[in-house]
């Protein structure tokens, strides 16, 4: 949350905010996802989840983070399956 912050203090764009890594995969930032995939499973949600790696990616590896978020959520989901 204090990118995000600093990022809207100084009114950068999105784009900027982007390449200061706002941005991040599931287990690497601030969401709750265990919340989140407890919310769906009490719904009966039986469709898709996306992993989307939104990080610069001469600082972030996209394959490496698009991994790490479906390990993240795949550990979650050992919960439920």
């Amino acid at each position: 949350m204090k990118k995000l912050k600093a990022c809207r203090l100084a009114k950068k764009s999105f784009l900027n905010s982007f390449l200061d890594g706002v941005f991040t995969v599931p287990g690497d930032g601030n969401i709750d996802f265990k919340s989140v995939l407890a919310y769906l499973v009490g719904h009966q949600y039986s469709g898709w989840i996306v992993v989307e790696a939104e990080q610069d990616p001469k600082k972030y590896n996209p394959l490496e983070y698009a991994q790490k978020g479906k390990k993240h959520i795949d550990e979650l989901l050992k919960n439920y399956l």
